[in-house]
């Protein structure tokens, strides 16, 4: 299994072992899943690439017009 590091305060050290220890895991385990749980709500940012562009507004475009113009309203 591959082994990774990174640096972090001793206030988020000593935060990060408490939750392992509530948890009842060791350090590293508790680290692993938690890395997990946060890449699994990560944005998709292949997709989100590949529709770079697609969203192209209009040249007469007004945020702030209504969407269906007022002379086609039902009175």
């Amino acid at each position: 299994m591959p082994t990774l590091s990174f640096h972090v305060s001793e206030p988020m050290s000593r935060r990060l072992r408490q939750r392992a220890r509530a948890a009842k895991l060791p350090l590293s385990a508790y680290l692993a899943v938690t890395v997990e749980r946060g890449l699994e709500h990560e944005p998709p940012k292949v997709a989100l690439g590949a529709l770079a562009g697609t969203a192209a507004l209009a040249d007469n475009y007004d945020p702030v017009a209504p969407v269906i113009p007022a002379r086609d309203w039902k009175r």
